[in-house]
């Protein structure tokens, strides 16, 4: 076994890692890195896309910044390799493992995420074995995929975009959705769920509820879910 330390700093990214390595994949990983992406923020950024894969772990975002995007890590997966490619007002940033894979016997992974609140904003998330906490009620959001085996979804959203879908493929354990209560709703599942709450919704029909202010309101939301789930739950607030 031996043991290798590195620090990796550039324009914007900061990379400081201690790993153990060791001839057994079980061993693979012992010590934390802590990594750290921003993205600058210009005023001709209309529209964001943040594409994350391979989630492990505790996944947060709820706080905004100057910057259109900055990533903070701590975990013993990674490094992680971020990108950022633009088309016209239109920014895409990526997020993935530099290895594609991980295989570590006990997994630890904080991510946070801050965004600029300015863009409207949509999401790709590929998740493993991770909770997954997006508060986006201070951001425009429009598109919002999540993807994988996440273990929990808790995802707010809130009323700064008029027309914002929202599509869960996911093996979680559960999934709460949080929206606002002006804001006409409605959710289509083809899943069987051994608990829902919808409460506040109207069923239409199989698999298909409305709110009653769905054909009246300012803003619309809409939710597909396609998942093999213990529990769904969509909030008004």
């Amino acid at each position: 076994m031996f043991t290798s330390s590195s620090r990796w700093q550039g324009d914007n990214y900061r990379w400081d890692f201690s790993d153990k390595w060791a001839e057994t994949d079980e061993d693979y990983g012992s010590d934390i890195a802590s990594q750290y992406f921003y993205e600058p923020y210009n005023s001709e950024i209309k529209e964001a896309t943040l594409n994350v894969a391979a989630i492990a772990g505790d996944f947060e975002l709820r706080t905004a910044t100057e910057y259109l995007f900055e990533f903070n890590q701590d975990g013993n997966i990674g490094p992680y390799i971020f990108s950022s490619t633009e088309q016209s007002d239109h920014r895409n940033l990526k997020l993935k493992l530099r290895d594609g894979k991980q295989n570590f016997r006990r997994v630890i992974n904080d991510i946070e995420l801050k965004l600029h609140p300015d863009p409207v904003w949509n999401f790709d998330i590929e998740s493993g074995a991770a909770k997954i906490r997006l508060d986006l009620r201070k951001f425009k959001t429009q598109d919002i995929s999540i993807a994988g085996g996440a273990s929990s979804v808790n995802l707010k959203v809130g009323d700064l975009y008029e027309h914002t879908s929202i599509y869960v493929q996911s093996g979680a354990s559960s999934i709460t959705l949080s929206i606002p209560e002006e804001s006409g709703c409605e959710i289509i599942t083809t899943t069987v769920l051994s608990s829902r709450n919808f409460d506040g919704f109207d069923k239409i029909d199989k698999g298909y509820y409305q709110t009653p202010n769905f054909d009246d309101a300012k803003n619309t939301i809409k939710i597909k879910v396609d998942a093999a789930i213990t529990s769904l739950k969509v909030r008004r607030y």
